[in-house]
């Protein structure tokens, strides 16, 4: 998918994230030492653009999405919005900002309070910000419309609903308060995978309709390979790789995204059948005591194949451009041996 890129100033932009969280002995105890979930990532969203956030579980992806809606706080960094740094802001002068961010939640039941009905759910937001007075029967109307739903749906409850219709009123919700982002944290995991399809193609259309910048946070790379401009590979809460999707898909440079990008299914079962797939071992390690040097060196299949160069044990890789050009366009990877990287996927599917 690629994206209409202009000079314009990115409508968010993050810069050295940092989120941790005390690790306590005992009940009252203070705190023994720190787990960082998110680790110096920063990254930058422009109007109308999709950003894939992948990764496997416990990457630290959707602790970033929560800390830019300030659910989770961040310990250090900064997350400007149109120029201005969230993080300076407290209390009622964060209200104006939090109307721009918006979240779309993973469980379409869990997001919803079922003791309110679907037009309730979508007032709320328009009361708290003081928008569509006089009308906001309407503007209801308006957005579960904008979402495919009927308007008499309004007087109905959540558990009257199917998966796929809740998410769609989850949607409308982060809608009604006009937002300029919005943070879809694996919006489609819990959906059917028919209903996936239908899901992933209205936010595609709202974006077209209404110019929203989504940060688009997934484990499955072929929904984010369908909706995202451009993808960034999260591994122990740090980017190791970013780029636009056709670079990131075509021609993976980090071993982890080659390796999760191997266990993507094709389609084609004669492909799916003969070709080489990158099998990593053992678990993700543990964010309280993360391995030194490169993050990923433990688990690598191309540090074996290298004869495990002492490089990567020793000195973390930061993130370098592949190619040249503006930092929206360019390909950059966190690997001391990036250029070797593509052999691990010579013969997987383009």
């Amino acid at each position: 998918m690629t994206a209409q890129h202009t000079d314009e100033a990115a409508v968010l932009d993050v810069r050295d994230l940092e989120v941790r969280f005390p690790v306590r002995r005992g009940l009252l105890g203070r705190p023994s030492s720190w787990v960082y979930a998110v680790n110096d990532v920063s990254l930058e969203l422009y109007r109308g653009e999709t950003l894939g956030l992948v990764g496997e579980s416990g990457s630290g992806k959707s602790t970033v999405g929560r800390a830019i809606v300030r659910v989770n706080q961040p310990s250090k960094g900064t997350i400007r919005l149109g120029g201005q740094d969230l993080l300076a802001l407290h209390g009622p002068r964060l209200r104006p900002y939090r109307r721009r961010v918006q979240m779309v939640f993973q469980d379409p039941y869990a997001s919803l309070d079922p003791r309110q009905s679907v037009g309730d759910a979508l007032t709320e937001p328009l009361r708290v910000h003081g928008l569509a007075a006089g009308r906001r029967s309407a503007r209801v109307s308006e957005l579960l419309e904008l979402v495919g739903l009927d308007p008499a749906f309004a007087a109905r409850y959540p558990h009257q609903f199917s998966g796929g219709q809740r998410q769609r009123i989850g949607i409308a919700r982060a809608l009604a308060v006009e937002p300029d982002v919005i943070v879809c944290d694996e919006p489609v995991s819990a959906l059917d995978v028919s209903i996936q399809a239908q899901v992933v193609n209205l936010l595609a259309g709202l974006q077209r309709q209404l110019g929203i910048a989504y940060l688009f946070i997934a484990h499955d790379l072929a929904v984010v390979r369908h909706l995202a401009h451009r993808v960034a590979v999260m591994y122990l809460g740090s980017i190791v790789e970013t780029g636009p999707s056709d670079a990131v898909y075509g021609d993976p440079r980090h071993p982890y995204t080659a390796a999760l990008l191997s266990a993507v299914p094709v389609p084609d079962a004669v492909v799916e059948k003969t070709r080489r797939r990158t099998i990593l071992r053992g678990d993700i390690p543990s964010p309280e005591n993360p391995p030194t040097g490169c993050l990923f060196h433990t688990r690598c299949p191309l540090r074996e194949l290298l004869g495990s160069p002492e490089v990567c044990s020793t000195q973390r890789p930061r993130l370098q451009a592949l190619t040249p050009g503006h930092h929206r366009t360019a390909h950059h990877v966190a690997c001391h041996f990036a250029d070797e990287a593509g052999s691990l996927t010579a013969d997987q599917p383009r």
